[in-house]
């Protein structure tokens, strides 16, 4: 099935883990079970699904998630680790990534701004 190029895309955010947190994960998550046992099992079964969503007209944005971090939203909110919790999770830090983005670029003026500010000055 071939994606319709002139239909948009819906961007969804992918929970992505470092080597080095996996087996934190592993030993903290309600749901392990459901997890590969290994880092390069999950990342492989990552890039299918990501592969497969894109077929669908998704757009999988990788979000790093720090287990640590992760851990602590999931204490604040009274949530358990499991899939939905680190998906929802995944998309609040992309969601607050885009507010810091939209916030950082209504602080600084476009280069467009600018260079028309410095011709004024010339005159």
């Amino acid at each position: 099935m071939r994606k319709d190029l002139s239909a948009p895309s819906l961007a969804i955010a992918v929970a992505v883990y470092v080597p080095e947190q996996y087996a934190r994960l592993l030993a903290t998550a309600e749901d392990a079970s459901d997890l590969e046992t290994t880092w390069q099992e999950w990342y492989q079964v990552l890039q299918d699904t990501k592969q497969k969503m894109a077929a669908l007209g998704m757009y999988p944005i990788d979000v790093t998630v720090d287990v640590d971090e992760l851990e602590a939203y999931c204490q604040r909110q009274g949530l358990p680790n499991t899939s939905s919790t680190r998906a929802e999770y995944a998309a609040h830090l992309l969601s607050e990534q885009h507010q810091h983005q939209a916030q950082h670029q209504q602080q600084r003026p476009s280069q467009q701004q600018r260079t028309k500010k410095k011709k004024r000055r010339r005159r």
